[in-house]
């Protein structure tokens, strides 16, 4: 089960009996991710390679992070961000979401923005099946699919378009053009992906959306777990809600189409 206790400003996580703490906030200043090992990696050590076939070179992470955040990450989360699939393939992953948490308030929100296409999932659920599918978009960026297996519903699918913004950001736009700037940043060989706005993309205009019209910050960290294994967990606060929504889950690589 999952256990939400705290306020706005220390919310805890508590996953099987696994407290995870993520201070609101505190983004930049202190690790949110679950216990992270300790130590550096080697400026020497050689940069993992994509692999070939179905997949091409892409340096977008690297450049945003620069080259020292770079090389603190580990091998196969380099190895992950340092390639997309090319036109007309898919690079897939498939794993189980431990926890899938949506407060009252995140179910409403789920909801009401099925208008653009359900950004997010309005149920809860535990050790839910999920398939995450990457492909190539007309615009250059990647289109990350997500496809959520509930038990008794029908499978959900999530679907956002990320590009890349300026020198350290991205945009995630999901439909009618809505979407949040993430500043992407290493920390502690995490790779963290953090809301700083959102927005309403019209034509060639950007609206900035208030933060309290939206589901709330969000938080995603990238953490590997080796033998090709990584750990995905998001976390979206909302500064008048609280804790809207929560995933903590365990993914591994690959079928190629």
């Amino acid at each position: 089960m999952a256990e939400i206790t705290g306020n706005r400003e220390n919310s805890f996580v508590r996953v099987s009996g696994w407290p995870v703490n993520w201070t609101v906030g505190e983004a930049r200043s202190q690790s949110m991710a679950l216990p992270l090992p300790a130590g550096r990696i080697s400026r020497q050590s050689p940069q993992p390679r994509p692999r070939a076939g179905h997949l091409d070179e892409d340096a977008t992470y690297r450049k945003m992070l620069g080259e020292d955040a770079w090389r603190r990450l580990p091998p196969g989360t380099r190895r992950r961000f340092s390639c997309k699939p090319r036109t007309g393939m898919i690079h897939r992953y498939h794993g189980v979401m431990t926890v899938v948490h949506v407060s009252r308030a995140g179910a409403v929100i789920a909801n009401l923005l099925r208008i653009i296409g359900m950004p997010l999932p309005p149920y809860r659920g535990e050790r839910v099946p999920v398939v995450i599918e990457l492909a190539r978009h007309s615009s250059g960026g990647i289109v990350w699919s997500r496809e959520y297996a509930f038990e008794g519903r029908r499978r959900l699918s999530i679907r956002s378009v990320k590009l890349p913004h300026g020198r350290d950001r991205l945009l995630e736009v999901v439909g009618g053009g809505v979407g949040m700037v993430l500043e992407v940043f290493e920390q502690h060989r995490v790779l963290n992906f953090l809301s700083v706005g959102f927005f309403w993309r019209l034509g060639p205009l950007r609206i900035p959306i208030p933060q309290l019209l939206t589901p709330g910050r969000t938080h995603v960290l990238h953490r590997d777990e080796g033998q090709g294994r990584f750990r995905f967990s998001m976390r979206v606060e909302h500064p008048i809600l609280g804790l809207t929504f929560y995933q903590d889950g365990l993914f591994g690589e690959v079928q190629v189409h």
